[in-house]
């Protein structure tokens, strides 16, 4: 990838100063800037006009080792309009689960249930095909919430056993800075 285009909300000077025009990373980076919050999926409409082939979602608030190349050629060997990156947990009450047939496709999607019915959660990464922006409107749009729901019968998800963890609380994002230091070997490049 070459060409990365950044949603920022809170703080978008710090981000700009630390990743300049992303030169120093051999790419091209683009800023898009909210000045009120856009969700998931209204961030990524407001960076349409930047985006005018099938792409790729990342999620800020994860870390994760997965294999992107992998990801994108499950997308397009199963044709979907949206392919999430999916993985298993322990205590799936904290998020947004997936429910899959044998082929990948997502059959449901159940949000922070109380009685988990699988374990299956949505990482926050996305391969997506560019039509996929003509169904969000403008404005607030959460892409767990307002989106995928009315997509079922086109969004596939790959199981992934890939290192994941969702970085949005203190004691996680320490919890994968330890887990990081202590693996730093297979880390120094990141």
């Amino acid at each position: 990838m070459t060409q990365v285009g950044i949603t920022l909300g809170y703080l978008p000077d710090k981000i700009q100063e630390t990743f300049g025009d992303g030169s120093a990373f051999n790419m091209q980076i683009n800023y898009f800037l909210e000045s009120e919050p856009l969700g998931t999926a209204g961030g990524v409409k407001n960076a349409e006009n930047f985006l005018d082939e099938d792409f790729v979602v990342i999620s800020g608030d994860a870390f994760t080792d997965i294999d992107l190349g992998a990801l994108i050629d499950f997308h397009y060997l199963h044709n979907g309009v949206v392919t999430i990156a999916a993985t298993e947990v322990d205590n799936p009450s904290n998020f947004g689960v997936m429910i899959m047939d044998d082929s990948g496709l997502v059959t449901d999607f159940v949000e922070k249930p109380s009685q988990p019915v699988s374990n299956l959660v949505n990482m926050g990464i996305y391969v997506m095909d560019k039509t996929i922006l003509r169904d969000i409107p403008k404005g607030f749009q959460d892409f767990a919430k307002n989106i995928f729901p009315n997509m079922l019968g086109s969004i596939y998800a790959m199981k992934t056993k890939c290192y994941w963890s969702d970085i949005g609380t203190l004691t996680s994002y320490y919890a994968t800075n330890y887990f990081v230091a202590s693996n730093i070997k297979q880390y120094e490049t990141v």
